[in-house]
Parts: structure tokens; sequence; C-alpha cells
């Protein structure tokens, strides 16, 4: 996969963001609603490894959850089917803990 890659006729690839068990997690911009994503493509095309991933994504669209991840999209392409999915959000900053004047 190329950066500026168009995936499933719609997203644009931005930079490889890591690989876990079953693809690689892209960051991509949405080109027709104009957000960006996370893209998942899966890792291996076998017939057994798309019906997987397929009903992966379903499991998941189906649930609402924080600690669930959203399923914006699931595309068909000849090969490596992606999923779209939020871009998560950076951590944020940590909170300062306030000392008391006598702590040493």
């Amino acid at each position: 996969m190329r950066v500026g890659t168009v995936v499933a006729g719609r997203y644009r690839v931005d930079r490889f963001v890591g690989a876990g068990g079953m693809g690689e997690v892209w960051a991509a911009q949405d080109t027709l609603l104009g957000r960006p994503v996370a893209l998942k493509l899966m890792q291996d095309d076998g017939p057994s490894d798309r019906v997987r991933f397929l009903r992966e994504a379903q499991a998941a669209a189906g649930l609402q959850h924080p600690g669930i991840v959203v399923v914006h999209d699931f595309g068909e392409q000849r090969t490596r089917p992606p999923a779209a999915l939020p871009t998560p959000a950076p951590p944020a900053a940590p909170t300062p803990i306030p000392c008391s004047p006598e702590t040493p």
C-alpha cells in the first residue's frame, strides 16, 4: 500500500498506523464525506478470512459501547476488503497533581 492510494473508490491513504492479527490499519481521508478515518485492511485474502472479516465488521457495527470501535463502512475490493473506522482521538495530556506548600 502506498500513501496517496485510493481504496474502494473513496478512501485516500495518508499513513501507516500499525498491524495486528487480521489486518493493517492506515490513517486515511474519506473523500466523499471529508472526514478522517482509520482504514483497516485484511492481510490475507482467502475466502474464509473474508467471511471472518465481514462477520467482525457486522458484529462491531451492531454494538454501541465506548470501548468498541464504530464501523463507518465495509467495502468490497478484489483484494483486501477495507473497513472504515473513526480515527481515534490523541490521548489527553496528564493532569498535573498539585503539591501543597509544605510538601518537600
